[in-house]
């Protein structure tokens, strides 16, 4: 079984460049490659008997979660869940603020162009069916309670990471303070050293009084706007989860695996999300956000 848009996705996506940098690295780099194959289908095959049954399982996967979670229940619950889950992650002042920020259609849209609201269903949308069963979905309201979820943590996400950079830049600030704001970037939004000392240097003030010239401003926009990126990508990846390959075990992206696993691709990523953000909490001594995780049991 061969993905039908093997030209198409290497053309959209830029895929031959980005795997050649993959290719590079000797630790991760062909893992990461076969997942980013998988995800686009640029060269995965499935021979023999599996590779004729492979598409009827994935069909019928799917027109299976669409059956499910096409009454509005469904969406009802994706959005209690994923509010509790966004109360137990952010404080709740960040939490709250964020219910503002959502109004704006500006803000909306900035969103939707990361592509933060893609990740939450795609892994049901992603194979279409009959209309039929994609309008049952949509009954199920299953998109927007998860494009509201997401709304909300990258906002309140926002918050969290304006204190962060006034706390690693700050020159007066205490060591304890430094240490676990720093704890968080790495931990959390998974910046490496670097990152965090070009937020140190540039993420409260920018580039003025820094003496760089033209190309350097460039150079250093351009790695502060890729920090921007994963950050907000981070701030709700890592409360409401994602499907994604690279998010899973490499196993349960495979095209007999995947049809079997997709109602607990998304529990899977509850999970490892709770256990990151309850070893975050203890190790901030956040005892609030300890109590809150009690509100989303998973």
């Amino acid at each position: 079984y061969t993905h039908k848009n093997i030209s198409g996705n290497f053309a959209k996506y830029n895929t031959a460049k980005t795997l050649s940098v993959l290719s590079g690295q000797k630790e991760w780099g062909p893992w990461l490659k076969k997942l980013v194959d998988r995800q686009l289908g640029v060269t995965e095959t499935v021979d023999g008997l599996a590779g004729d049954v492979a598409p009827g399982m994935e069909s019928a996967a799917t027109i299976y979660a669409k059956t499910t979670l096409g009454f509005p229940t469904s969406g009802g619950k994706n959005f209690l869940y994923g509010q509790a889950m966004s109360m137990s992650t952010w404080k709740l002042r960040d939490y709250f603020r964020s219910w503002l920020d959502i109004w704006s259609s500006e803000f909306r849209n900035y969103v939707r162009n990361t592509g933060a609201p893609e990740l939450g269903v795609r892994h049901i949308t992603s194979l279409k069916t009959q209309k039929f069963w994609d309008g049952l979905f949509k009954f199920g309201l299953m998109r927007p309670s998860e494009n509201i979820n997401r709304y909300i943590d990258v906002a309140a996400g926002k918050y969290d990471q304006v204190r962060l950079i006034k706390t690693i830049t700050n020159p007066y600030q205490s060591a304890k303070k430094l240490k676990r704001a720093e704890h968080r970037l790495e931990n959390f939004y998974h910046l490496n050293k670097k990152q965090v000392s070009l937020l140190k240097k540039y993420g409260q003030k920018g580039l003025s009084g820094h003496g760089l010239n033209s190309f350097e401003k460039g150079k250093v926009k351009r790695e502060l706007l890729g920090i921007e990126q994963q950050l907000n990508h981070y701030s709700h990846v890592n409360t409401q989860g994602a499907a994604s390959h690279i998010f899973q075990p490499s196993w349960a992206s495979g095209k007999m695996a995947k049809p079997l696993v997709l109602f607990k691709s998304m529990a899977y990523a509850a999970a490892d999300n709770k256990v990151r953000n309850l070893k975050l909490a203890v190790h901030n001594r956040d005892m609030m956000k300890i109590a809150m995780m009690t509100l989303s049991p998973v």
